[in-house]
């Protein structure tokens, strides 16, 4: 939900500023790990994953880099599975499927280094997810939302109170907009998950 994302940017982004810190920002590094491409029949494949270094915390490292490469080995065996499935069909009609993974940089400055990693799927339509990665530079860690509080703070209540202002005052800007809100719609937004995926814009 963009307007989520929004509200749990600003509002991390302050706390992470008044947190302050005086060290040396570490020297954390992702680069391109593997890459593999292959086309069949109209079902395609392009993955790309990444390989984070220099974080204080080799444990941290190693687990982040198991779970980038994991997502790449998913995506590649999905494609592999319909790739097989057309080998195997002796009719001439062919595939619309496609099988994505990329990853970007949004923010790299003197304090956070933020990593997309980004999956889409195509068939028919498309879609994609993101799954976003925020590390402080000086400690060499990675930022959780849970991080951001002190240990006795109830950051999950705090977090989704400022969502669900945020975007009421967004319904208020614009007229005529709706957006999923809970308790008016049952379905809708009511509370930010413990591991919420956000990331730091500054």
């Amino acid at each position: 939900m963009k307007k989520l994302e929004m509200a749990l940017c600003a509002l991390s982004a302050g706390l992470l500023l008044t947190a302050g810190c005086s060290q040396t920002a570490a020297e954390i590094r992702i680069e391109k790990f593997s890459s593999y491409s292959s086309e069949y029949r109209g079902v395609e494949a392009k993955i790309t994953a990444p390989v984070i270094s220099g974080l204080s915390i080799p444990k941290l490292e190693e687990e982040l880099n198991a779970e980038f490469s994991g997502k790449a080995l998913k995506l590649t065996e999905q494609y592999t599975t319909e790739a097989l499935k057309l080998l195997a069909d002796k009719s001439t009609e062919d595939g619309h499927l496609g099988y994505e993974m990329g990853y970007e940089i949004p923010v790299n400055n003197e304090k956070v280094l933020v990593l997309d990693l980004w999956q889409m799927n195509i068939a028919g339509s498309s879609s994609t997810t993101h799954n976003f990665y925020t590390f402080d530079k000086a400690a060499g860690t990675q930022i959780t939302l849970k991080s951001l509080f002190n240990g006795k703070a109830d950051y999950i209540r705090v977090l989704s109170d400022q969502v669900r202002s945020e975007i009421r005052k967004h319904m208020k800007k614009e007229s005529g907009a709706v957006y999923w809100l809970a308790p008016e719609m049952p379905e809708g937004f009511s509370s930010i998950k413990p591991d919420q995926n956000f990331y730091l814009n500054d």
